[in-house]
């Protein structure tokens, strides 16, 4: 589930202070204090988070501010949700525990000390998709209140009806009486780390864009990833290219997509007798209409198209083996097809 489940980082091998301190020192262009957390990670726990560090740093100025924070609290290594849902009051006050500087970002060093407190998120997405999906008894896509009871009741020390009311009514953010994915992940963090008050969807704002028959179209070209900007473009490629394709759902804070892009693009260097296209969902209305109507949860997602633009197959996540599985088992499938024509 996103997972949010939170991690604690392993103190195994670890390295001494003066390592660690001269190994951030190499690696950030700012005098380095002694981080409180630094001295409980490993070397490698270390690399990893500057790995994610240097990821989230979207305008590399070697500091994160709320925005780049944002994307980093809300992912995990492999999973972004398809919307912002980490309200940025949190993040601020995030931010601000944080930033001993009072410049309104963080660096490096306090990077560590965030990741020390556990604040970093860590793990695979269907672990949430699982337990929502075992609340969820009728398939709905949300948890009502008799279901959150039901599940609470199969505990050994369960919650009272009121504790359990109170609960669904913190995580109910539009008081619809339902608790959708990212509702349910709101709750989640909320109970992680004692926070009080709910998350609550970010509405991205409009942006104007210009209808695809009111503009050239020109059909993608193979071995190269193509970008395009809307429901529209996507169904006028799927009605005139003849061809099959595969269609990249990214969104600009999802550091597992921004990791994977250069993998899509040697992918699609490789397969040219697949159509490789990519969108950033959240870029305009046309793109969250692409986005809602492929039910799209999570980024990076991928769909694929056989050439009568049907769509046949999708997966998700930034698993570069996973991926070229499905891509082989897509063109083989196709050949199976054909063959039998």
């Amino acid at each position: 589930s996103c997972e949010h489940q939170i991690t604690h980082f392993s103190s195994r091998n670890r390295v001494s202070r003066s390592r660690q301190l001269l190994s951030l020192r190499n690696h950030h262009r700012r005098p380095t204090l002694e981080s409180r957390a630094a001295i409980s990670f490993s070397a490698a726990d270390i690399e990893d988070l500057r790995l994610r560090y240097e990821a989230a740093d979207i305008d590399g100025d070697s500091y994160l501010n709320a925005e780049e924070l944002r994307g980093v609290l809300e992912c995990t290594d492999t999973f972004c949700l398809d919307r912002h849902w980490l309200p940025m009051e949190q993040v601020h006050s995030i931010l601000a525990t944080y930033d001993v500087e009072g410049k309104g970002k963080i660096g490096f060093e306090q990077f560590i000390n965030l990741a020390g407190d556990q604040q970093l998120l860590e793990g695979k997405l269907e672990e949430y998709l699982e337990a929502f999906s075992g609340m969820d008894k009728d398939g709905s896509g949300f948890i009502d209140v008799q279901e959150m009871t039901a599940y609470f009741q199969t505990l050994d020390s369960s919650p009272s009806q009121d504790e359990i009311e109170s609960m669904f009514d913190q995580g109910d953010l539009n008081d619809d009486r339902m608790i959708d994915f990212a509702e349910f992940l709101g709750l989640l963090r909320s109970k992680a780390l004692d926070l009080q008050g709910v998350l609550k969807y970010l509405e991205m704002p409009p942006v104007e864009t210009t209808p695809v028959a009111e503009k050239k179209v020109e059909l993608p070209k193979s071995g190269v990833v193509t970008m395009i900007h809307g429901k529209s473009e996507m169904d006028y490629i799927r009605t005139n290219l003849n061809k099959p394709v595969i269609l990249m759902i990214a969104f600009h804070w999802c550091r597992p997509c921004k990791g994977f892009a250069r993998k899509y693009e040697r992918f699609a260097d490789g397969f040219k007798e697949v159509t490789f296209l990519k969108v950033y969902g959240e870029e305009n209305e046309d793109t969250k209409a692409l986005v809602q109507s492929l039910s799209v949860k999570s980024s990076p997602a991928f769909y694929l198209f056989d050439k009568a633009g049907d769509l046949v197959a999708n997966f998700k996540g930034a698993n570069e083996e996973r991926f070229r599985t499905e891509i082989l088992q897509f063109l083989n499938n196709k050949t199976a097809a054909e063959a039998k024509m």
